[in-house]
């Protein structure tokens, strides 16, 4: 859906604002299901630990350091997406960038105020994705 005039792809307020309820509901369903199973999980890890405790700490050991590494994982491809998004805008002199969904009746920037958003953008794609790597690097160094 086109607006004439713009470069964009228009939705409109109400099919927006489904999908984000829709998109929240499932983020709550899988967070609610991965909290069940970790409990679960740490549960049985709990027995373990009563008759061998170092095969217990081993597996909380890894089972941190999985977490740890899909969460670097998760937040360099979003600081990746997010500096690709605003050096699209940068490069075009638009924001958002022309091809990207726009809600309707939001502004549209062109010029030095889309590069200035670009690169506000790409500078915390890069910040994200740093800050992501030092911490997951200073708690792994504190794991057994």
């Amino acid at each position: 859906m086109e607006r004439s005039g713009t470069r964009h792809r228009i939705i409109k307020k109400a099919q927006f604002a489904r999908w984000m309820f829709m998109i929240g509901a499932a983020a709550v369903a899988f967070f609610w299901l991965l909290s069940w199973v970790a409990t679960k999980y740490l549960d049985k890890l709990e027995q373990l630990s009563q008759t061998d405790a170092a095969l217990a700490a081993q597996r909380i050991s890894s089972m941190v350091q999985a977490v740890f590494v899909a969460s670097v994982v998760f937040a360099l491809l979003v600081g990746s997406y997010l500096a690709w998004y605003g050096y699209r805008a940068v490069r075009s002199e638009c924001f958002p960038p022309p091809g990207s969904w726009v809600v309707e009746g939001r502004p549209v920037y062109e010029g030095s105020k889309a590069r200035r958003r670009g690169w506000a953008q790409i500078i915390l794609g890069i910040f994200m994705a740093v800050v992501a790597c030092a911490v997951v690097y200073r708690s792994w160094s504190l794991l057994p």
